[in-house]
């Protein structure tokens, strides 16, 4: 009988046990402790897991710093280079153009100097030219003075004749005057008809 109540005792023991383990599952207090305890072992993770990342964030923020710093220290000096770079430019522009405007003056004079010298090589030329028109007519006179009259004569009736054709009308082209002019055909209406 011992054996009997003890087991009696254990049934009563178990049947009570699970009846506080179904009011504990149907219990809210329950429900709500076991989700403030997933949601503080999810926090706790994550705060775990974010550090690596917040040592590489203060990382960069260092570096961020001293590239700030290396900026604020060079930045002014490089920026007033720059400047100077900019006005030294412009000097140079501005002499540049001086420049080419000084040789387009001087190429200006130049031209006006080789036109001038055209020129008097020209007249040097016509001049030279009859001079020695005129030594080789003085030497022929010279050599042969009868032929010098019968020239003069010559050169008179020239003139003469150049006279008479200034005087008469311009000779008009014949060949002109033997081609028949265009007579346009007489309109033929026959073909009208058809």
């Amino acid at each position: 009988m011992l054996a009997l109540n003890r087991l009696q005792e254990r049934y009563a023991v178990a049947s009570e046990s699970n009846e506080r383990k179904a009011r504990i599952v149907t219990d809210p207090i329950f429900w709500l402790g076991l989700s403030l305890g997933c949601v503080a072992l999810g926090l706790l993770l994550l705060c775990v897991a974010m550090l690596p990342a917040a040592r590489d964030l203060q990382r960069a923020a260092r570096s961020l710093e001293r590239l700030a710093n290396t900026l604020d220290r060079e930045l002014p000096a490089t920026l007033e280079s720059f400047r100077q770079t900019g006005l030294e430019l412009g000097d140079l522009t501005e002499n540049v153009t001086s420049s080419v405007r000084h040789a387009s003056e001087t190429l200006g004079h130049v031209n006006q100097s080789v036109a001038t010298v055209r020129r008097q090589t020209q007249r040097a030329h016509g001049t030279a030219r009859g001079a020695i028109a005129g030594l080789r007519a003085a030497w022929r006179v010279l050599r042969n003075p009868d032929q010098a009259d019968q020239r003069e004569d010559d050169r008179d009736q020239w003139l003469e004749g150049a006279e008479t054709v200034a005087q008469t009308p311009p000779r008009r082209d014949r060949k002109l005057e033997r081609e028949p002019r265009y007579q346009p055909e007489a309109y033929d209406d026959s073909y009208d008809n058809l």
